[in-house]
């Protein structure tokens, strides 16, 4: 952007943990080595939040709503935030930036305020219900209000996404790809590449499919020499020890599944070791676990669900299935017993990444958007 020095960006993050805030933090430290101003706003709750972020980061910690609904209605109070960094940064023109509608809140009047508002992903739920159908409105409500605003804009982190969001004006709804930032020098590992690993990050639950992707381990594990191979889990654990016993072999898994439970950037201390990543979730948007795996050359097994099949193509970098664990099961065997297999998957891995999956890519597009809407005020 033209004058970046000029502008103050405040992100709006709702929780600390998960890909959206991954995402979050990586375009701010992008923004930061553009010379651009960054602030944060987090919850007085969230200390986990606001510690791990850079220090050049201005933060902003606002109380935390207990009151059922009423951040979904009222957000995070964007004018009081709006007021407080136009106070500290007279001299700079701010762009609000959204990481969910919540934050915004449906009954906020938006006024003058150029804001982003991100789509990260779609909310799952377990079955239809006034609950849904009522969160359903209130998000459309913010998505359409902000669309109408020429200082105003809303961004899908996938086509699919943007899709689920339809209204009569949503051709104005930007599609911008989550972007990692690959490390160099990758952290020392607990982790030992002295086994064919296969992983799953984003946690033991139903939604991320950990059951799914732990039992087509072990049909796995059964194909190959005993001790030849090792799964790792990445991500909280949600799952009951009496439902993980339930689900699982226990020979197997005691000897060759380890769950590490959530580990701060696990994008450059697990992934870099893996052989093939798993992630057969029931719902997505576009996840970061998969840009980050792209980002060490690692190819995905993936349900193909939101906007998944946007970057992983069938056979090239990875694998597209249904969450069947027998069909991912056979696709690792391919890919443990074939090394050419598994250095064209890898490479090819690495050059979507570099082409598409940037965070330098990411920013840059954030920037003229950015740029867009300032010229609208």
């Amino acid at each position: 952007m033209k004058n970046s020095k000029g502008i103050c960006i405040v992100h709006l993050i709702g929780k600390s943990k998960g890909g959206v805030a991954s995402v979050a933090k990586i375009l701010m430290k992008e923004q930061i080595s553009q010379d651009i101003q960054v602030v944060a706003v987090v919850t007085d709750e969230d200390e986990e939040c606001w510690t791990t972020l850079s220090p050049d980061v201005y933060v902003i910690k606002v109380k935390n709503s207990r009151m059922p609904g009423r951040n979904i209605l009222y957000g995070m109070g964007i004018h009081a935030i709006y007021d407080e960094v136009k106070h500290n940064f007279p001299d700079k023109k701010i762009v609000i930036h959204a990481h969910n509608t919540v934050t915004i809140g449906a009954l906020t009047k938006l006024g003058t305020i150029p804001i982003v508002c991100t789509l990260h992903g779609v909310s799952v739920w377990k079955k239809e219900c006034i609950r849904k159908r009522v969160s359903d409105y209130l998000v459309k409500k913010v998505i359409k209000k902000l669309l109408k605003k020429k200082n105003c804009a809303v961004v899908a982190v996938s086509n699919t996404t943007a899709k689920v969001y339809e209204t009569n004006i949503e051709d104005r709804i930007t599609i911008i790809y989550n972007g990692s930032s690959y490390a160099n020098n990758v952290r020392d590992s607990d982790l030992k590449k002295t086994k064919f690993l296969v992983g799953h990050i984003g946690g033991v639950s139903y939604s991320k499919g950990w059951d799914v992707a732990e039992k087509a381990f072990e049909l796995f594990y059964r194909k190959i020499d005993d001790n030849k191979a090792m799964m790792v889990s990445a991500g909280n654990v949600y799952l009951s020890e009496e439902e993980i016993s339930r689900l699982v072999d226990g020979e197997i898994y005691s000897k060759a599944v380890e769950n590490l439970g959530f580990i701060q950037d696990a994008g450059n201390k697990v992934i870099p070791t893996l052989d093939v990543m798993l992630l057969p979730s029931i719902s997505e948007g576009l996840p970061m676990s998969i840009v980050e795996a792209f980002s060490y050359g690692v190819p995905v097994i993936a349900s193909d669900v939101g906007g998944i099949h946007e970057i992983v193509k069938n056979g090239e970098n990875g694998y597209l299935v249904n969450r069947d664990a027998r069909e991912i099961a056979n696709l690792l065997y391919d890919i443990y017993s074939n090394i050419e297999l598994q250095e064209t998957l890898k490479k090819n891995a690495r050059e979507f990444y570099e082409k598409y999956l940037t965070a330098r890519r990411m920013e840059e597009k954030y920037e003229d958007i950015y740029a867009s809407i300032l010229k609208e005020r």
